[in-house]
């Protein structure tokens, strides 16, 4: 193994061991309370889920390389993790999609999300990546279409290639790498116009409130609409006001924590994106430091996922900072006995 493989396996295992870790205590201190949790933490809760299942995959694959010293590995097994990687990654997709769609149907049809929308659509999310990890054993081209990438940090598909079967699964997984992100886009667009556009409203009718009381959490409610707020405005007491205001500051606080979250996600994987589609419309296999650039863009964005999430989704921030506290009382009791 040369230097640069060296250094490629060490800035991997060192960026994906810590984010393994952090995504590991979000995990845990809030697997147990994930029924009270709002429906955009239990989707991010499931995120991280995700997100340890590609790396800690990829981790396992550069261990190998620096223990062994060589980037020779079994290629069956190599395989095998890459239905695991491609389905993490793929379900992390479909995942941060769902953070938009909650915040789209929120505010912009005015749906209200139930808990069992969010199960269903956990489940979808996590079927159509699986079936399209295991496609190329479907088809019978999993030693052509799932290889160890050039770098050596990776087991996933041949995007160059030109195997006919190959071909459709990079097409299945390009589609479904490229619809989210480029859905997220439109529906922000339209989250933006719907919000300015009430508070539009607001300032022509003198209110500084998003809606009424029919909205009360993340998942219920829609705007309502200028000439419903001023029919009703002055009859509202200081206490409703306040109410008013402290459920418009959740929305927005809601808003700005999906936005963020998927602005890095987008962000983290734009470059792959782009490796994947040049490899699949080329037909080239472009060099190992390239590939590495973009694959370790996606390993920042694993790693900077947990301390986004940390800052800005209170609930989850709370239950972590609860399970600190458990255990550091444990371990006092323990030691002064």
């Amino acid at each position: 193994m040369d230097q640069a493989h060296w250094g490629y396996s060490w800035a991997t295992a060192i960026t994906e061991g810590i984010a393994i870790t952090l995504n590991l205590i979000i995990i845990l201190s809030n697997v147990r309370c994930l029924h009270k949790l709002p429906q955009p933490s239990v989707l991010i809760v499931f995120l991280c889920c995700s997100d340890n299942i590609t790396m800690i995959n990829t981790f396992i694959l550069v261990v190998h390389h620096l223990t062994s010293g060589s980037l020779d590995y079994n290629a069956r097994m190599c395989q095998i993790q890459a239905i695991f990687i491609t389905f993490g990654a793929l379900f992390s997709l479909g995942l941060c999609a769902g953070l938009t769609l909650l915040r789209f149907l929120v505010i912009v049809t005015g749906r209200k999300i139930t808990r069992l929308f969010i199960a269903q659509y956990i489940g979808s999310s996590a079927a159509v990546a699986f079936l399209t990890a295991i496609l190329p054993f479907m088809l019978g081209s999993e030693a052509e279409s799932y290889v160890m990438q050039p770098s050596g940090d990776n087991c996933t598909v041949r995007w160059h290639s030109r195997d006919p079967r190959t071909v459709i699964v990079s097409c299945a997984c390009a589609v479904i790498l490229v619809t989210p992100l480029t859905g997220i886009g439109f529906a922000y667009y339209f989250i933006y116009r719907k919000v300015s556009k009430t508070f539009e409203s607001f300032k022509a009718t003198g209110v500084i409130s998003n809606e009424g009381k029919s909205v009360q959490t993340s998942n219920t409610g829609a705007l309502t609409n200028a000439s419903e707020i001023k029919t009703g405005t002055w009859h509202l007491t200081k206490q409703s006001k306040r109410e008013k205001c402290e459920e418009e500051e959740k929305q927005v606080a809601l808003l700005i924590q999906s936005l963020v979250i998927v602005g890095v996600f987008v962000v983290g994987w734009t470059p792959y994106m782009l490796y994947g589609t040049f490899g699949l419309l080329s037909g080239v296999s472009l060099s190992a430091s390239v590939e590495f650039a973009a694959d370790y863009v996606l390993q920042v964005n694993y790693l900077a996922n947990p301390f986004v999430i940390f800052l800005f989704d209170k609930d989850i921030q709370k239950n972590v900072r609860d399970s600190f506290s458990f255990v550091a009382i444990k371990i006092s009791r323990r030691v002064t006995c």
